[in-house]
């Protein structure tokens, strides 16, 4: 098989298992899930991240702060300022930088998008049937960390550190992820539509949608491995 991606477009590509790539092929079927679901996948630690829509950050430089007149309060480590994830429907792809290892990992079965501009359409048009996309982003996922600033008011849960400042993430990005393993291997794409509610309600739903299956190729032949 041979890369048939258009002229002026993205290498875009997903990599799964057999079953779902049959599906896909067969049907143009996708499945686009909540950051919950990812945050709650124990059985797929590829795909597992507890702090899925949570931008984090590392204060390795410890940030001592004056409460109040008798109290001091100090923050250094690993974690996450609580900010609550926008509502929103994930779906993830790959480029061409992926490791090897972490592909494997996906499923043997790849495709390739042909033109990833009209895929993107395809899929609003399709979900637009289901519910209201208040907006939407595709990009590349950044890995790093988050900025952090000091705000004059509470930013949907952010760290207090007195009656009228709070600790907030500077630019909540869901194309922002934390730089380490298994993430930064994955060379990942995602498409991220921003909802007002879920599907029932429910935080745990699926938004399944039927795409034309015109926009996929095959690309299963073990390109991305090595003997």
């Amino acid at each position: 098989m041979f890369i048939k991606t258009d002229t002026d477009q993205l290498l875009v590509f997903r990599t799964c298992e057999k079953e779902v790539y049959d599906f896909v092929m067969n049907t143009g079927s996708l499945w686009l899930r909540t950051s919950h679901y990812y945050q709650n996948i124990e059985e797929d630690i590829a795909r597992e991240d507890k702090l899925e829509g949570l931008n984090s950050c590392k204060i390795s430089l410890p940030l001592i702060f004056e409460s109040s007149r008798t109290n001091i309060t100090s923050i250094e480590g690993e974690g996450f300022i609580g900010e609550t994830p926008q509502k929103a429907y994930i779906i993830s792809f790959h480029g061409i930088s992926i490791e090897q290892k972490t592909k494997r990992g996906f499923g043997p079965k790849t495709f390739g998008i042909y033109n990833i501009e009209k895929f993107i359409n395809n899929i609003l048009n399709e979900a637009k049937k289901q519910l209201e996309i208040k907006s939407y982003i595709f990009g590349k996922v950044i890995y790093q960390y988050s900025p952090v600033f000091i705000s004059s008011s509470n930013l949907g849960g952010s760290y207090k550190l007195n009656e009228k400042e709070h600790l907030s993430i500077f630019d909540q990005n869901l194309l922002r992820k934390r730089p380490v393993e298994p993430f930064i291997l994955q060379d990942e794409f995602r498409l991220v539509l921003f909802v007002d509610d879920y599907i029932n309600n429910n935080i745990d739903s699926i938004l399944k949608i039927n795409v034309s299956n015109n926009n996929f190729y095959d690309y299963s032949e073990n390109h991305f491995y090595t003997q």
